[in-house]
């Protein structure tokens, strides 16, 4: 965020550089933000807090049956048998270190009593599965979805669809340019984030509704891979028209506008190339952010 002492007081710092943390639940199939936090960098603010956050939401909204689904920082005792205790569904991948009953493990499906010498209640049934990667690395999956019929392979497909979530804060940070906040106040600040919070939404409901234009389009033909709306140009069209159609005061015409909006969302397409595993690029860390050089004194 901009370089302000009361923004580092709201918020916290990281070097000297005020800093917020967001966290999102998001719908990977739906490609909708289900909960959504600003939240400080401070004691208290942790990913486990705040995902228990959106899980409360969540219920709130009687959703039906959900699987979470979370990387390495998120599966802790706690968070586990919250989850469980609510009724959830998880898939959660572990770290090396974790569990040591599961660090000993060798390649397959296993089901054991999880424990560890720090926690206090007793022990938790989890599914066990464990792969190498053709990275090398070793996957290690916990999750209390016990059906048989699911294989090693099924939760690989399933935990793979994580990267949607990777690819919602990609599409927020550098598409939406979340971090370009328009001013230098904590108002300022919170009112962008859920302000682009709000265009997410309608991202992600064009793109759904556009989508099943394209998928019946598709089906008519034979073509090699599939194909999904193009989330780039989707943005574009959605920030030149989208407040024009909402600030239509005749609904006939405000429909007519939404559904030409959609039509050309519909056209541009980009293939789905599956199994692709591009390597990751290690970036140094910038505590003042892309955005630093826009935001004035004077804001």
């Amino acid at each position: 965020m901009p370089s302000d002492a009361k923004l580092r007081e709201a918020f916290g710092e990281q070097n000297g550089q005020a800093m917020a943390q967001a966290s999102l639940l998001y719908d990977i199939l739906n490609k909708n933000v289900v909960a959504a936090e600003l939240a400080t960098v401070k004691e208290g603010d942790d990913e486990r807090t705040l995902l228990l956050k959106h899980v409360d939401k969540m219920l709130e909204m009687n959703l039906g049956k959900v699987i979470i689904l979370a990387d390495r920082g998120y599966p802790s005792y706690h968070v586990i048998e919250t989850l469980r205790q609510k009724g959830l569904e998880f898939v959660f991948r572990v770290a090396r270190g974790f569990n040591q009953e599961i660090d000993v493990l060798p390649y397959g499906d296993h089901r054991i009593k999880m424990r560890r010498s720090t926690w206090k209640k007793g022990v938790i049934d989890v599914r066990v599965l464990k792969f190498p990667l053709s990275s090398g690395e070793d996957e290690v999956l916990i999750t209390n979805v016990m059906d048989p019929e699911l294989t090693i392979a099924d939760f690989t497909w399933l935990y793979w669809q994580r990267w949607g979530i990777e690819t919602e804060y990609a599409v927020l940070k550098n598409k939406m340019e979340l971090e370009n906040f328009s001013g230098r106040t904590e108002l300022t600040i919170r009112q962008d984030f859920w302000a682009k919070m709000v265009i997410a939404e309608f991202v992600g409901a064009a793109y759904r509704a556009a989508q099943k234009t394209v998928d019946e389009r598709m089906a008519l033909k034979n073509n090699k891979y599939e194909y999904r709306v193009n989330i780039n140009y989707s943005i574009g069209v959605l920030k030149d028209d989208l407040i024009k159609s909402i600030l239509e005061d005749d609904v006939k015409k405000q429909r007519e506008k939404f559904e030409r909006m959609l039509a050309k969302i519909a056209i541009r397409v980009v293939p789905v190339r599956l199994n692709r595993s591009p390597p990751r690029v290690s970036k140094s860390f910038n505590p003042k952010g892309r955005f630093e050089h826009n935001r004035k004194s004077n804001c």
